[in-house]
């Protein structure tokens, strides 16, 4: 049972409910410390256990791709596939981005026509559908992007016949 945190769904949702938590019983506000020891031990529960259900979603999102397991239209379901079987090349999708790494060189002009961009700081060209506008200034790594999101290695029909 919690006592001080209200319903969330996700970890930012916690972090978001502490910090305002935080400003309301904090010592310094006014609060008192008995109120702070108990938030304080109540997040540290409640945040381990939603690291272990974002950990398990993450085990699930780490599937390997194939041609089936995602709705991508049929023109970036054949443009996946071919990029994924040129030796060198590794695709992956993170949520609803497709980023592409490795050897890019000689399929760069397929990446430019199929509308991927080129990251200057990850390496790696990426592909979001619909429009996308950044919300702030705080750039990821691959690495913590994968985290947040889930990543699913592409391993496509060709791509399969190449490495095997």
């Amino acid at each position: 049972m919690t006592r001080y945190f209200t319903t969330y769904a996700t970890v930012e949702e916690l972090k978001a409910n502490y910090r305002q938590l935080v400003r309301k019983y904090h010592p310094d506000c006014g609060g008192a410390d008995e109120d702070m020891k108990a938030i304080n031990a109540e997040y540290e529960e409640l945040f381990e256990a939603a690291k272990r259900g974002s950990r398990q979603q993450t085990e699930d999102a780490g599937r390997t791709w194939n041609e089936n397991t995602h709705t991508v239209d049929d023109g970036f379901r054949e443009i996946i596939i071919n990029i994924a079987s040129v030796p060198g090349v590794e695709v992956e999708i993170c949520g609803s981005w497709i980023w592409v790494t490795g050897d890019t060189k000689p399929v760069k002009d397929t990446l430019k026509e199929a509308g991927f961009k080129w990251a200057v700081n990850k390496k790696a060209w990426y592909w979001h559908s619909g429009e996308y506008r950044r919300k702030n200034r705080t750039t990821f790594s691959m690495d913590e992007i994968r985290d947040m999101h889930g990543s699913d290695k592409v391993f496509g029909r060709r791509a399969a016949m190449v490495a095997g």
